[in-house]
C-alpha cells in the first residue's frame, strides 16, 4: 500500500506459521513472544483492569458520584482536556 507521502507502507505485520497466517486480532494480539503470552494467559487475563490515571477525584470515586451526563464525567475537573480544547479552538 502507498501512504499519503507516496512511500510504501506495511499496514499489518503477520507471522506465517506453515501455510497459515496468524490472525490480526487473535487472543495473542500485541503479545510479542512466548513469555508475554504465558504471563498474560496464566496470570493477568482474568484480573480486573485498574486505571490509576483516570482524572476523577478520589472523593468522587469513593462517593460513587453519579454524573448528570457524559460531558460532566469527561470534562469537569480535568484541566488537561480543557487545555487541549483551548489549544484547538474549543
Amino acid at each position: 500500500m502507498i501512504g499519503f507521502t507516496g512511500i510504501p507502507v506495511k499496514l499489518f505485520k503477520y507471522q506465517e506459521s506453515g501455510d497459515k497466517m496468524k490472525a490480526f486480532m487473535d487472543d495473542n494480539f500485541v503479545l510479542n513472544n512466548k513469555t508475554a503470552e504465558k504471563l498474560y494467559h496464566e496470570y493477568a487475563k482474568d484480573l480486573p483492569i485498574i486505571d490509576y490515571h483516570c482524572h476523577l477525584s478520589p472523593q468522587e470515586i469513593y462517593e460513587n458520584t453519579q454524573f448528570e451526563n457524559i460531558t460532566k464525567v469527561w470534562l469537569y475537573g480535568d484541566h488537561y482536556k480543557w487545555r487541549a480544547m483551548r489549544a484547538n479552538g474549543g
